[in-house]
């Protein structure tokens, strides 16, 4: 472990010239211990801040989602502050560095969100006061009706829809079998993503993006005309609406969470038997 962390260097080299510079701190990307090492250093943060009312903590990685609950905004604000000065005494000991870029506060229900913005902390750390926030590949808004959620998808797919409208034409390209597996196993596993998290409290807004998702995608597949029906052009290309989809999608992986709940369960009361036995 010594030499892992001690005398390394990092080079570069660019044509003919290399350049070389000393490592003091940080891990190889991609090593197999870096995780390791970075759990033993993010627990002590998660310690301290476990201990801090009000606050419940998601971590995944490097990425830390802290939501303070408090009956108001002056309570939330004062927990907030408190929360990032914890942080960045962690950080100053580790010697790492806070990525305000990626860095957000996104008050939750709230029409003025001016009582955030001028709060001093929060502008002497250059923290953004945000409406939406993207996470593990979900944007979360403040309303949590999961429209920018759904717009996000739209723009994100309807770029991939228009490269395959260059592969493929009427005479030439991709034939419709193969669009066809493109949509189930690349358009349908994003569209439905996280599903689970979202789907029940979608708004009506939202609801209809996803339709015009699907809808767009259709219409590529059937060349059909623009007046055809979304149910029509389910029927035509024998393809689910995207409604019953992310219904099958969230039945079909609590199924499986519940399956590999039972079966963990049943491992540990195994395993507990054959500790008592013993």
């Amino acid at each position: 472990m010594k030499d892992f962390l001690k005398d390394r260097n990092a080079h570069i080299r660019l044509g003919y010239a290399v350049s070389s510079k000393r490592v003091t701190r940080g891990c190889p990307q991609g090593s197999v211990s870096g995780p390791n090492l970075w759990n033993i250093i993010i627990s002590d943060l998660i310690v301290v801040l476990s201990k801090t009312p009000n606050l419940e903590i998601v971590t995944f990685a490097d990425d830390i989602l802290l939501m303070s609950q408090s009956p108001s905004h002056s309570a939330v604000l004062t927990t907030v502050v408190n929360t990032l000065r914890i942080v960045e005494d962690c950080c100053k000991r580790h010697r790492l560095e806070i990525s305000k870029d990626k860095t957000s506060i996104m008050p939750m229900f709230i029409r003025n969100s001016d009582i955030y913005k001028n709060r001093p902390e929060i502008t002497s750390w250059g923290l953004k006061v945000v409406t939406k926030i993207k996470y593990l590949g979900i944007m979360l808004d403040c309303k949590m009706d999961w429209f920018p959620h759904t717009h996000y998808l739209e723009n994100k797919l309807l770029h991939t829809r228009n490269n395959l409208a260059r592969c493929s034409i009427a005479s030439w390209g991709l034939s419709y079998a193969n669009i066809v597996t493109v949509y189930k196993y690349a358009i349908i596993p994003a569209i439905t993503y996280a599903a689970e998290a979202w789907h029940s409290s979608i708004s009506k807004r939202a609801k209809n993006k996803l339709q015009q998702i699907q809808r767009s995608f259709l219409l590529f597949l059937t060349k059909a005309y623009r007046t055809v029906s979304l149910q029509a052009l389910s029927a035509i290309a024998e393809i689910m609406p995207i409604d019953q989809a992310l219904n099958l999608y969230r039945v079909i992986h609590k199924s499986l969470r519940d399956f590999r709940t039972r079966l963990r369960n049943n491992q540990d009361r195994h395993g507990r038997k054959e500790h008592i036995n013993r």
